[in-house]
């Protein structure tokens, strides 16, 4: 449905000036934008102990932090409609110091109990995207947009876990640390306005809201040995983006 539906507000925008293509008029642009942005996605953690026994603990989270974004395109305007296409590429604010702490107990075999301390970083700096926006001019002042495409990063998970020597001091010092990167491709959509500045016609402010998928699962998977004792472990994220961003347009 949602698919017909923007199939449709496509279509009218098309008829609506086909009859006089004179009214077309297209320009390129150039903009920088700040926001806000909120990530969320479960951490999960699957551990095969020595005698075979599995456990899986799964753990939510939350990271958020501040954006910057640059972005170049071209639109093209009839009557009230307009039609662009756009390529942006976003910097997130994320303290790679900021470990995210767990700690979870497994049981291996009919008695044994362990006890572990877990942290662990999702990266991702960079993202590169291509969108496109259809918009309606529902006064002078006021243009309200939907924007739908796709977004690249490249995502890194590192995990770290170690077993709870107050707990099994016998044990020792029993410490792994795996991590991996992954290509993630992600659909973005999104809802905004755009306004005129006043005296110069040829910047415009936008505020958005996008929403961001979840991209390619990102697994970090190890093996940790002590005494003859080996426990395969794999940890991996998938989260899943919300963005609110102000933006400062030229249309050149």
């Amino acid at each position: 449905m949602k698919k017909m539906g923007a199939a449709l507000c496509l279509s009218s925008a098309l008829l609506a000036c086909a009859p006089v293509q004179a009214g077309w008029q297209g320009n390129w642009l150039l903009g920088a934008s700040g926001g806000y942005f909120d990530r969320n996605g479960d951490l999960i953690i699957t551990q095969v102990g020595a005698l075979g026994s599995q456990s899986i603990i799964r753990q939510g989270y939350e990271d958020t932090g501040w954006l910057l974004s640059l972005l170049g395109g071209y639109q093209i305007r009839c009557n009230q409609w307009l039609l662009g296409a756009e390529l942006n590429v976003d910097w997130y604010d994320i303290n790679e110091d900021n470990d995210n702490n767990l700690a979870f107990t497994t049981v291996e075999g009919p008695i044994a109990q362990f006890g572990w301390n877990a942290n662990f970083t999702y990266k991702r700096d960079w993202v590169v995207g291509l969108t496109g926006r259809l918009g309606y001019e529902v006064a002078p002042y006021l243009l309200p947009y939907i924007r739908l495409g796709a977004e690249w990063s490249r995502d890194k998970l590192t995990y770290s876990q170690a077993i709870n020597a107050a707990i099994i001091p016998a044990v020792g010092n029993f410490v792994g640390t795996f991590s991996d990167e992954e290509n993630s491709v992600r659909v973005v959509a999104g809802l905004g306005f755009e306004i005129p500045v006043p005296k110069y016609n040829c910047f415009t402010i936008r505020a958005e809201y996008d929403f961001h998928s979840r991209g390619q699962r990102v697994d970090a998977v190890g093996q940790m040995v002590t005494d003859g004792e080996v426990f395969l472990v794999n940890a991996s994220r998938k989260p899943y983006t919300q963005t609110g961003i102000v933006s400062v347009v030229w249309n050149i």
